[in-house]
């Protein structure tokens, strides 16, 4: 009876065994090859949706090997962790979990449990060494299937019970890890378990959860906080802004009256400090180049015999290096003059503001565009000092004296008192004119309404009107149907969003860079179409190259671009060599930040006159002959399609021409993958780039139609108009402070500056 009773109950379990498996297997997700994001490597698992991995080891075609660690996220969140070793335990073959527990890590032992009355039990008892993770299954189901064939190969089925408990210990540890009971049979190469227990995963899967669930709530914890924090943030911020406010417009007052009566102070201290500064600065570089005169430019120009065999300073602009040794200094108003001896490498950008000490030698020719040769001054280098500022006043002080000053004080202190509206509200500005022909430049008054005359000149300044915060508004407009200026309004969408619009002008800023994606679109208008299918044919084949030519024979070579290679003008003594090139000329941020406006190679020439350095401009062939006197007259250097250098990896082309054809080419890494017609008003997909555009306007004579208004009554960017009367009549403008370039009059030789002189 107890025997059925026995067999009724290994039934049961059985079925309840089978239930429970079931279940976990419907329940469970299917393996799949799941990857790390990170490292791109694949591993076979089953995952839920909410669940991601990262492998930290070895990665061989693709799929996780070898050692490492494969960490498991829930929701973001870290989960658990599986520390993979070769010895002991997990091991990756090509992305699949596999076990390899070394048998010296595991014994196994018999002994009879007789504690029951007809029957007695097997029991296999597995110590296990502690390094052995049993909480990993694929572990703990090799060892159990060890001990199981173990147990049928060495527990006899007579007089025993038709069962095996198998009991696996952590080396050390009383408790065991892992219990099963084995069902014997006479088939000694198949196990069937009754029952299998892992109590070590169990307690580690309830210990990932407590610790998943720790995580998650502190994670909600902490978005909480973090939101709370946000909000007081924002509302801190409204109170503070607002206290800011209103504190500013209760001192506002106070500080005005608190800066008029420092003004005069600082001011004085600051130009007494300066002075001082450029006093002390003089005199050690009088002292050390042995400075025995300091000649005005034009007294050296006119006669330097008188100086000749001194050593003299004077305050000059370098121009350009004739050798690796002699330079070209001055140039306003044509006051040139030469330099020897000049250490090489010193002298390495064009419109430097220097002081130069040299001992005057007496006059030498030198080739001047425009106007020939010319008899120049001519010295040998001494020292040469690198001025800070346009007058080099970090050397050359001021030259009012204390009395001069303190008069100005005085006059300051009254046009404080009686200060118009102008004067109220921009104290920090000034009004600077400058002369080109006599390296002139004077501060001029900026009270609306009076004319006042330009010292030592045929030009006279009045300032009309005044506001205090204006903003220049400009409308596109098109101005006639004639194609002058052609003009096209781009969109560029992603998705159905637009990222980027404006014009694009031909003859002007023609195009639009997306660094991000490394993306550019040119608008490109040429007068035939003829000329339309022949650039397109080119842009394949289009390198940058420098062409040279040699005056009065039938000889002209063209040379890839190469900085710093050598190539021979094949037939001549010539030798090129290109030192570096630019996509605008005088732009000193990086290369890869500068637009195509004025692309320009420099290069070294050698040949029977000797050596010249030369800038070759692609936009203005001729400029190099009007600039600088050549050595190598007979030598005619051009460039083109340097922009090609730095051509963006994708491009976008949007052609027409005056006779009506549109066509819009992709270029990915300089070759056309894509060319399409185009109309006004329809998008077009760049293929492989996910993006559309669309021209949704066209002005044949783009301009913008200008009109200067009021922000506001504070001092924000102030702006004055101006009337200039001269020679070529009468010029009417509005001058911003916060416009960096000079407003010149139509004859070029008079300009105006409205300029922030302090912060």
């Amino acid at each position: 009876m107890k025997s059925l009773k026995m067999q009724l109950f290994t039934l049961i379990t059985i079925m309840f065994t089978n239930f429970l498996l079931l279940n976990t297997i419907v329940k469970a997700e299917k393996p799949t090859w799941v990857v790390d994001k990170n490292s791109g490597c694949k591993i076979w698992l089953s995952l839920q949706s909410s669940e991601s991995i990262a492998w930290l080891g070895e990665c061989v075609d693709g799929k996780a090997h070898g050692n490492g660690t494969l960490v498991i996220y829930k929701n973001t969140i870290e989960n658990s962790k599986i520390y993979c070793t070769t010895k002991n335990g997990l091991t990756m073959a090509d992305g699949h979990l596999t076990v390899n527990v070394d048998t010296s890590a595991y014994n196994f032992s018999i002994f009879e449990d007789d504690r029951y009355r007809h029957t007695r039990l097997w029991n296999i008892k597995g110590i296990v060494n502690k390094d052995i993770n049993l909480s990993y299954k694929p572990v703990a189901d090799y060892i159990m299937e060890k001990a199981g064939y173990f147990a049928l190969k060495n527990c006899s089925r007579k007089n025993h019970s038709q069962r095996v408990t198998v009991l696996l210990f952590q080396d050390g540890n009383d408790n065991y890890a892992v219990r099963g009971v084995l069902q014997l049979t006479n088939d000694t190469n198949k196990l069937r378990w009754l029952e299998y227990d892992n109590i070590a995963r169990d307690k580690h899967i309830s210990q990932e959860d407590e610790e998943y669930n720790a995580k998650l709530k502190e994670k909600k914890r902490l978005e909480q906080e973090e939101k709370a924090r946000y909000q007081a943030k924002l509302a801190e911020k409204k109170r503070l802004e607002e206290e800011k406010k209103r504190q500013e417009m209760e001192v506002r007052e106070r500080q005005e009256e608190e800066r008029k009566r420092q003004e005069i102070a600082a001011l004085r201290a600051k130009e007494e400090q300066k002075r001082a500064e450029a006093i002390k600065r003089r005199d050690e570089f009088v002292k050390n180049n042995s400075v025995e005169e300091w000649p005005d430019i034009s007294e050296l120009y006119v006669n330097p015999f008188v100086y000749e065999g001194k050593i003299i300073a004077i305050q000059t602009d370098f121009e350009t290096m004739q050798t690796a040794t002699q330079g070209i200094f001055g140039g306003k108003g044509e006051t040139f003059f030469v330099v020897s001896d000049i250490q090489k490498g010193m002298f390495r950008e064009s419109g430097l503001i220097v002081v130069l000490a040299g001992r005057v030698l007496g006059k030498t020719e030198l080739q001047v565009p425009l106007l020939g040769l010319m008899q120049v001054p001519h010295l040998k280098f001494v020292g040469v000092h690198f001025c800070q500022d346009y007058n080099c006043n970090d050397i050359i002080p001021k030259r009012e004296s204390h009395d001069e000053l303190t008069s100005e004080e005085t006059l300051q202190q009254k046009r404080i008192a009686k200060q118009t509206s102008l004067e109220k509200n921009t104290p920090k500005f000034q009004l600077l004119s400058y002369i080109k022909s006599k390296n002139s430049q004077k501060i001029l008054d900026t009270k609306i309404g009076e004319k006042q005359c330009v010292p030592d000149s045929d030009y006279k300044v009045t300032v009309k009107d005044f506001i205090p915060d204006a903003e220049l508004k400009q409308e596109p407009i098109n101005k006639s149907d004639k194609p002058d200026n052609p003009a096209i309004f781009m969109k560029l969408f992603d998705s159905e969003k637009i990222v980027a619009e404006g014009w694009l002008v031909a003859n002007d800023h023609n195009y639009y860079e997306d660094k991000n994606q490394n993306l550019r679109l040119e608008h490109i208008w040429l007068p035939s179409q003829e000329e339309l299918e022949k650039v397109i044919e080119s842009i394949e084949t289009a390198h940058a190259k420098i062409s040279v030519a040699i005056a009065g024979q039938e000889l002209s070579q063209d040379f890839h671009m190469g900085l710093n290679k050598v190539f021979k003008l094949e037939g001549t003594d010539y030798t090129i060599r290109m030192l570096q090139y630019v996509l605008n000329y005088g732009d000193r941020r990086p290369i890869s930040e500068q637009p195509p406006d004025n692309p320009a190679v420099q290069v070294e020439i050698n040949g029977p006159e000797g050596t010249e350095t030369r800038w070759v401009f692609e936009k203005f062939p001729d400029w190099e002959d009007k600039m600088h006197p050549a050595k190598h007259k007979n030598l005619k250097l051009t460039c083109s399609e340097i922009a090609s250098v730095n051509m963006a990896k994708n491009t976008v082309k949007i052609f027409h021409s005056q006779e009506g054809k549109q066509v819009i080419v992709y270029i990915k890494d300089k070759h056309i993958v894509e060319t399409m017609p185009w109309e006004l008003g329809k998008k077009y997909t760049i293929a492989g780039l996910g993006n559309q555009i669309m021209v949704s306007d066209y002005f044949p004579s783009f301009d913008f139609k200008r009109e200067v208004i009021k922000k506001s009554d504070q001092t924000g960017v102030p702006a004055i108009l101006v009337e200039v009367e001269g020679p070529s009549g009468k010029f009417e403008d509005w001058l911003f402070s916060n416009n960096q370039y000079a407003t010149w009059y139509p004859d070029n030789n008079f300009a105006l500056v409205y300029e922030l002189i302090s912060k």
